[in-house]
């Protein structure tokens, strides 16, 4: 009796430690961004501004065993000297390094999508996070002077996720696509994005004359996303 009370209070141990770790993740950051913002928008500045994707030693914390909700293995990473206290893992400490990568979707049309990081091209997340996330304040309808443009924010800044979420239900929110040139290589979509709770448009550029030849393979290149006000 003894020994099975103390497997259960393992497995109750570990269940608490691997959900904890399961539900405090970037994309449910999303659910609740006033409580994230300022943990998101450090992040992001390390990523897109001070160019740094990830801390000098991260060792891994393994919970072998057992599994997540799609079969694969859950492990989790904290910083030593810097969000660990004790040995104990505190989630959310630093983000993992998968989250600042191009993110890739199909719309529901069957286009392949690509929102590339872009730390060093006006173009994708850090581009998008530069120009409309640096000065998000919590409030809808800013906008800040950027060079000799007037920039739209976001009401708080987001990952690189979910700004591909943000981006996909623009892209699939309409039929209507506007585009600048007569070859139609770079146009825009826009409407109503629920995950932003506001009318978004959304830039993109064929992945053909896209100037990285990496995305030649997709339909689309997310050049950039903003809100729009009127």
């Amino acid at each position: 009796m003894k020994k099975m009370k103390k497997i259960f209070l393992l497995f109750t141990t570990l269940t608490l430690l691997i959900s904890g770790i399961i539900f405090s993740t970037p994309k449910s950051a999303s659910a609740d961004p006033s409580v994230f913002a300022a943990m998101v928008m450090t992040h992001a500045k390390d990523a897109c501004i001070n160019n740094i994707l990830s801390v000098p030693t991260i060792p891994e914390l393994h919970t072998s065993g057992f599994e997540n909700s799609e079969g694969e293995e859950e492990t989790s990473t904290y910083i030593e000297n810097g969000g660990i206290s004790d040995g104990l893992l505190e989630p959310n400490s630093y983000p993992d390094i998968d989250i600042f990568r191009d993110k890739f979707a199909k719309s529901d049309s069957g286009s392949k999508m690509v929102l590339p990081l872009g730390q060093f091209m006006n173009a994708g997340y850090c581009h998008t996070f530069k120009g409309h996330m640096l000065n998000s304040n919590g409030s809808k309808g800013t906008s800040v002077k950027i060079g000799a443009d007037d920039k739209s924010q976001f009401q708080y800044p987001t990952y690189p996720e979910v700004l591909m979420d943000i981006v996909m239900e623009v892209v699939n929110g309409t039929n209507v696509l506007n585009c600048t040139n007569a070859a139609k290589t770079r146009c825009t979509k826009e409407t109503y994005s629920k995950t932003a709770d506001q009318k978004v448009r959304v830039a993109l550029e064929s992945g053909a004359t896209f100037k990285s030849a990496n995305y030649q393979s997709y339909h689309w290149v997310v050049v950039s996303a903003f809100p729009v006000f009127n």
